[in-house]
């Protein structure tokens, strides 16, 4: 066989391509332990006594690959399946009949397509976890810069607080009325917020493992009230009428629900963003949807249900009148 220089200096330059790269990689490994070690230096009392107990320390920073442990889509779709299993979804389903006077079934056609509408892009979003790791608000720093990422945060600090006081107040007033009265709505409220934080402070772990169960005993209170409402006689399907006024009280009532729904949004890609890198795109979106779609029609339906009661009975008027929806579910 000939000898080709030219052939040895191409491989020789590979070599020495190839040595350079592994040096370089081997640096950045270095480097990377280097500042985990400091990191982990830093981390002052409350980082280790989190640590300890298991508790989320992260914050908006990179999930990296090494951390995204989720192979389950099953966490992150009983998280919006116990979100939205709950009475601030049951008592937006009562607008339709008390506020926006519709029939039960226009009610419900109405919550079908706007449930669904509403759901479809936070399943959307949440397809972006797995693959970029970060989290949903601080996603939008990439799409319109630094500063309109900070307004889009301070908005959905005005929601959260907003959905906050609407679900805090609504539970509140339940807790007052199965006790007859005995616990006053401020002590409801004391005992909600203190429940959520402690629940919260922990963060995505802990969050998903008590939302996987949350749900069940708000299942079985529901089933009660479809038992009872049934019980009661006082459903009714009321009269389909059609017109201008008609279409606007359902558009209406829709956007109500629309904006119920995708004002999830804002959290997609956050309850995701431990699944691996690796795992079926298709699958979130469809475990996703299912997860949030399924919790929300079913709530605001029974609520629509209940709320028809109202029309035919003068009692559950003044209940509501008096105690809003609560007093029904009652």
């Amino acid at each position: 066989m000939s000898y080709d220089p030219e052939k040895s200096v191409g491989a020789s330059a590979d070599l020495k391509k190839k040595s350079s790269y592994d040096s370089f990689e081997k640096s950045l490994e270095d480097n990377s332990n280097s500042a985990a070690e400091v990191s982990n230096e830093k981390l002052n009392f409350i980082d280790r006594w989190a640590g300890k107990l298991n508790a989320e320390t992260k914050g908006i920073e990179l999930i990296t690959d090494e951390e995204k442990t989720e192979s389950s889509v099953l966490n992150a779709a009983t998280m919006w399946l116990s979100a939205n299993f709950v009475i601030a979804t049951f008592s937006l389903g009562a607008l339709g009949i008390t506020v926006f006077a519709l029939s039960f079934w226009q009610a419900v056609l109405t919550i079908i397509f706007f449930a669904l509408l509403g759901a479809t892009p936070v399943a959307y979003f949440s397809v972006f976890g797995p693959k970029l790791g970060l989290r949903q608000i601080f996603l939008s720093k990439y799409l319109m810069g630094n500063y309109a990422m900070r307004i889009f945060a301070f908005i959905n600090i005005v929601a959260c607080v907003g959905w906050g006081a609407v679900n805090i107040m609504a539970s509140a007033q339940l807790l007052n009325i199965v006790n007859n009265g005995a616990c006053p709505p401020w002590a409801g409220c004391l005992i909600l917020i203190v429940c959520t934080i402690l629940v919260t402070f922990f963060g995505y772990h802990v969050i998903h493992a008590y939302e996987k169960y949350s749900w069940i005993p708000n299942a079985i209170i529901f089933l009660i009230i479809i038992a009872r409402m049934s019980m009661s006689g006082n459903f009714e399907f009321g009269e389909m009428k059609g017109g201008s006024v008609t279409a606007g009280h359902v558009l209406s009532f829709g956007g109500t629900v629309y904006g119920f729904a995708t004002g999830w949004t804002t959290y997609a890609s956050d309850y995701t963003v431990y699944q691996r890198r690796d795992s079926n795109p298709w699958r979130i979106f469809f475990g996703i949807l299912i997860g949030l779609y399924t919790p929300l029609v079913f709530t605001l339906i029974l609520g629509a249900a209940c709320a028809t009661g109202t029309l035919k009975d003068a009692r559950w008027n003044e209940l509501y009148q008096t105690k809003s929806i609560s007093a029904i579910g009652n």
